[in-house]
């Protein structure tokens, strides 16, 4: 039995698209649209005109942290890019971009954690609901994406 075939696995029918290529995990997508949430609240933010400036600034009171999370997510909406451009990645037999799709999102979280660390120590670890929360949410993404085998083939 050669090298391949000891790894490989059979999963269950609905794992599987109408292609008959592996599903991407949906703690992938969870992990993108977190990663995503700067370029969310920007968008959503300039849908209602004038009051731009005033959303913003109810969810990034310092504008740098804003621009931190823009970069921050960079490497999600490329991993956002090539899994949309999956199939067409398919087609052409070019399987090797899908392979950096879980190192990026795990970049991209590893660094929104350190991020979260940062911040806490500029406020001298005083407990925040929101800080913990977006802590706690930030290491178990990295856990569970960092644990999941993703499939080259998605």
């Amino acid at each position: 039995m050669s090298k391949e075939n000891r790894n490989f696995t059979i999963y269950p029918e609905h794992y599987y698209d109408k292609d008959g290529y592996l599903k991407p995990p949906k703690i992938l997508y969870f992990s993108i649209v977190y990663l995503l949430r700067g370029y969310i609240i920007i968008a959503l933010s300039s849908s209602y005109g004038s009051n731009t400036e005033t959303l913003l600034g109810i969810f990034y009171p310092k504008l740098f942290l804003l621009y931190i999370h823009l970069v921050i997510g960079l490497p999600a909406l490329v991993s956002f890019v090539l899994l949309t451009a999956r199939f067409s990645l398919r087609e052409k037999q070019r399987f090797w971009p899908l392979k950096a799709i879980k190192p990026l999102i795990t970049l991209g979280l590893i660094m929104d954690v350190l991020l979260h660390i940062h911040i806490a120590q500029l406020q001298y670890w005083q407990f925040d609901w929101i800080l913990g929360g977006q802590l706690l949410v930030s290491w178990l993404l990295l856990y569970f994406v960092a644990k999941r085998k993703l499939n080259t083939n998605i």
